[in-house]
């Protein structure tokens, strides 16, 4: 049994160019991006942080899918950014299931981590983050077929070899968790959905200029509201990730401090989202 990904491309670094930069998607939508419901005006912007998260595997982990050739350890936890209620009275957006009130101009997100391997020996290791807005979570599978393992394509999904005793930095960007938004929005479109998700998500994909995924991307974006983050390795590891979340809130979107418990977006499952598994369609005949 091998394990291999469900994808459309390898995962070489981005292109440049390949993700819209703001002043390219203000252009592009005439300022659709922002105008899907205007929570303040004028609000000076405010940077929150929250965290350490931690992800934590151990010798002792069980695997998520066990083989004779090969198994699959994963283990994760959800993210939910503390933002506010839903404004009661809006209507629904086109292309969604609900109404989106927080665009990614409004609430920008990043995420900095560092990865601890205890082992004596370098791991190759993924760093997995899945997002979710307020319609439904992306939630990619890892199952067996034909005698394979086969993953999904992550939303980010980044393969890397941590040294023996190491430890290994990264972020998942403002632009990164933007360019995850527009791939969402075209895989979930409910008026016309992009019929194959992994090229979206494809780090290489010029989401604005692919002809598979450009029609399929909607007006109106949603912001990424929370994520699911995971590690997944083929080995029981001492392993562990350590994250935190940063947020730049230009709309006044956040709960306040020392309230965030109170946030009603406390896991994925929250305003009744429902699961977005990625299936490519069939072509028709």
């Amino acid at each position: 049994m091998s394990m291999r990904r469900n994808q459309t491309a390898g995962s070489a670094p981005r292109e440049v160019g390949s993700l819209p930069r703001r002043d390219f998607l203000l252009r592009t939508l005439g300022g659709a991006l922002v105008a899907a419901a205007p929570i303040g005006c004028g609000t000076a912007p405010q940077s929150r942080t929250w965290g350490p998260y931690v992800v934590a595997l151990t010798s002792s982990s069980p695997a998520l899918i066990a083989g004779e050739e090969a198994s699959v350890f994963q283990l994760g936890r959800q993210i939910a950014i503390p933002i506010k209620p839903r404004p009661e009275g809006l209507s629904n957006t086109p292309s969604y299931r609900r109404p989106v009130w927080i665009t990614p101009d409004q609430l920008r997100i990043q995420l900095s981590y560092v990865i601890t391997n205890l082992e004596d020996r370098d791991l190759q290791i993924e760093l997995l983050v899945d997002g979710w807005n307020g319609s439904f979570f992306y939630a990619p599978q890892v199952r067996v077929v034909d005698d394979e393992i086969v993953a999904d394509r992550s939303c980010v999904q980044r393969l890397m070899i941590i040294p023996a005793k190491g430890r290994l930095e990264g972020r998942v960007s403002f632009d990164d968790f933007e360019r995850m938004a527009i791939a969402l929005a075209g895989i979930g479109n409910t008026a016309n959905k992009a019929p194959n998700p992994f090229h979206l998500l494809d780090p290489t994909t010029k989401l604005y200029e692919s002809p598979l995924s450009k029609p399929h991307i909607p007006a109106v974006i949603e912001s990424i509201l929370g994520f699911d983050l995971s590690l997944r390795t083929t080995a029981a590891v001492r392993l562990a990730v350590e994250a935190t979340v940063e947020a730049i809130d230009r709309e006044d979107v956040l709960m306040d401090e020392g309230e965030e418990a109170e946030s009603p977006n406390r896991r994925r499952e929250s305003y009744g989202r429902t699961a977005l598994t990625p299936v490519v369609a069939t072509p028709a005949p």
